[in-house]
């Protein structure tokens, strides 16, 4: 037979550790309900502000993308003067875009063929901090860079930049190339110790590479025992 349920009490309702608590929580929303709510809409106006600036910045980039496409014939077609006369309006109305970047790599390897090696140094530098992270454009910008330092004469600062973009991104398979371009301009400064420390990198660091027998002679030539 079962036995009579015990009736609870509105005291040994309001001692319930669960009850209690959920009161609490309820009585402290009700009591800060405006902060909560001012608080809420600022979380929504905030994600709605990301939410734009990502469209914004998407929309941007399809232009900037649409734009590039274009004078990037002009590239091809070798008419470097139509690039730096038209390419830079999409870097300033775009910085920040990949595109922008890439357009930057346009311009700076125009200025480098028409032997301009101070602008081609300039957008070089601006593609590789556009791009900084870019396996492609990030260590083609520091060997740009450091070709237009080397046509200029500066031998060491060419060098520098040659090992940078080695260095950086030495699983690529330019990493040899750059090494030994960076031993060449050592060489040409005077560093020949540097230049047989870099040539002996190249050597055993990239056992397969398919200029080896040139790095060897390089060395050799530096007086490499």
């Amino acid at each position: 037979m079962l036995r009579p349920r015990k009736r609870i009490t509105k005291k040994e309702i309001k001692e319930d550790p669960l009850v209690t608590n959920y009161l609490k929580v309820q009585n402290w929303l009700k009591k800060h309900s405006k902060q909560i709510n001012i608080a809420i809409g600022g979380i929504i106006v905030v994600l709605l502000i990301v939410l734009i600036a990502v469209r914004s910045k998407r929309q941007a980039e399809i232009k900037a993308e649409s734009q590039l496409s274009v004078v990037e014939q002009f590239y091809y077609q070798m008419d470097y003067n139509k690039v730096v006369q038209q390419m830079p309006e999409i870097i300033d109305k775009y910085r920040g875009t990949r595109a922008a970047g890439e357009a930057a790599f346009f311009v700076a390897n125009s200025y480098y063929n028409l032997k301009d090696y101070d602008n081609s140094i300039k957008y070089f530098t601006i593609c590789y901090k556009t791009l900084t992270k870019d396996p492609i454009y990030a260590p083609s910008s520091y060997a740009g860079i450091a070709q237009s330092l080397e046509m200029q004469e500066k031998y060491s600062e060419a060098a520098a930049m040659f090992e940078k973009a080695a260095s950086e991104f030495d699983k690529l398979f330019s990493a040899p190339f750059y090494f030994k371009s960076a031993a060449r301009c050592f060489a040409a400064s005077g560093d020949s110790v540097k230049a047989k420390q870099i040539l002996q990198k190249v050597i055993d660091n990239y056992p397969s590479f398919e200029f080896k027998n040139e790095v060897l002679f390089q060395l050799k030539s530096l007086g490499h025992s």
